[in-house]
């Protein structure tokens, strides 16, 4: 059981205090926070025993490494429509794209199949 807040203190500029109390039964404490929190919780968080009990330390969970899970990421792709799949197998990384001595560095959001016709029209 997550002890409940107990007080809380809002200052300018989006910073809190939040403190929460309460006893903690058996060996350990799960507190969750948002991933984008986390700098700043590691920052600031202090964990206190008012009875005499020992804390042993923290442990918490890291986010995978966006840049290593793509290298090890295996891309299958169709012979029809390569492309498309290709930006649908990157949907969500930051790529860097180079071409005719020019780069372009984006996330992709994912990509549409427009023939030469298409384009022709929109030029």
């Amino acid at each position: 059981m997550t002890p409940p807040i107990r007080r809380i203190h809002l200052y300018q500029h989006g910073l809190g205090y939040f403190e929460r109390r309460g006893p903690v039964t058996g060996p350990t404490l799960r507190l969750e926070f948002d991933q984008k929190a986390m700098d700043d919780v590691l920052k600031s968080l202090v964990v206190l025993s008012l009875n005499g009990g020992e804390i042993h330390g923290l442990e918490f969970e890291t986010p995978p490494d966006r840049n290593r899970s793509v290298s090890k990421a295996v891309l299958e792709l169709s012979d029809e429509r390569s492309l498309t799949g290709l930006l649908g197998a990157l949907r969500g990384q930051r790529v860097k794209v180079e071409a005719a001595g020019e780069s372009f560095a984006a996330e992709v959001l994912g990509g549409v199949l427009v023939e030469e016709k298409q384009l022709e029209r929109v030029r």
